[in-house]
């Protein structure tokens, strides 16, 4: 929120929100002691939308940062055109980049920073690579 200039008092107010909940349940019609949230907003919650979009253009922009910077490169369909380095829909991302090892590299640490920042987990098992007109021995 920091690098989208939110105000110093508006993260405050949601980390303080995130951090501070507590919840009460029903047992047989009877409410139970309050305790704290351990794992931040429940699924539900009407933040998290916000915060997901926050966090996923986040993303975004820190590819696009790493193609201006050079440590990963898209691919460029066509003359006079800019590259293309990811695909944002909802909560699926597609990266497209050049082949290769080191850039491979680069995009798996920008998406493990990102896990870090957001506490979202990639679902590696629901994951998949695919490389299209690639010569073998690369």
């Amino acid at each position: 929120m920091r690098k989208f200039n939110f105000y110093d008092q508006w993260r405050y107010w949601i980390q303080l929100s995130i951090t501070t909940a507590s919840f009460s349940i029903l047992v047989n019609g009877e409410a139970t002691i309050f305790f704290n949230s351990t794992r931040g907003l429940r699924q539900g919650d009407p933040i998290s939308p916000y915060l997901f979009i926050i966090m996923a253009k986040m993303l975004g922009r820190t590819i696009t940062e790493a193609s201006r910077r050079g440590s990963i490169q898209g691919i460029i369909p066509t003359l006079n055109c800019l590259a293309i380095t990811h695909n944002q829909f909802m909560d699926d991302i597609i990266l497209v980049g050049e082949v290769g090892v080191i850039k491979a590299k680069h995009f798996k640490g920008i998406i493990k920073d990102y896990e870090k920042a957001s506490r979202y987990k990639v679902k590696y098992d629901k994951t998949r690579i695919y490389f299209l007109n690639t010569p073998i021995n690369r």
